[in-house]
């Protein structure tokens, strides 16, 4: 029993460490392995029974970086797995008004308004994240399709 704790914990230590160097590496040089790796160790600190730590390092980050939408985003996130809804709806309401084409954002916000049965909210929400995604998909059809001698 205690080698299978000592490899649990071994374990633990090893990914937690990991984690931590892949975010704290530049996130414009992988935008999304960079926001993967922050979902990853946040869950993480959660499993953990650390979620106060990581929503006060988040707190933090979100200080440091208030134009990157990431870092609100990953704010929201883990207020929601906190179920930390009314909080976590505040955020949200003042974080579309400084980034308004964020689809991420709107659906965590679908998510909260959900849970604080603000029904038609949430849909409004789930709306706006797929306008703005459909949106993406068409620069990127347009990309593609400019783009396309370099795929062959």
């Amino acid at each position: 029993a205690w080698i299978h704790m000592y490899m649990m914990n071994y374990c633990r230590d090893i990914a937690v460490e990991w984690y931590d160097k892949a975010v704290s590496d530049d996130p414009n040089d992988d935008p999304e392995n960079y926001q993967l790796a922050c979902m990853q160790r946040i869950w993480m600190f959660f499993l953990l029974k650390k979620e106060d730590e990581i929503i006060s390092e988040l707190r933090e980050k979100v200080k440091s970086n208030p134009d990157n939408p990431r870092e609100t985003d990953n704010l929201l996130v883990a207020l929601i797995w906190a179920e930390r809804f009314d909080e976590a709806y505040s955020i949200f309401k003042e974080s579309i008004k400084k980034f308004p084409d964020d689809w991420r954002m709107y659906i965590h916000g679908g998510d909260i308004a959900k849970e604080l049965k603000k029904y038609d909210e949430a849909l409004e929400y789930y709306n706006r994240a797929l306008e703005i995604w459909k949106k993406v998909l068409l620069k990127l059809k347009i990309l593609k399709k400019h783009f396309s001698f370099l795929m062959k």
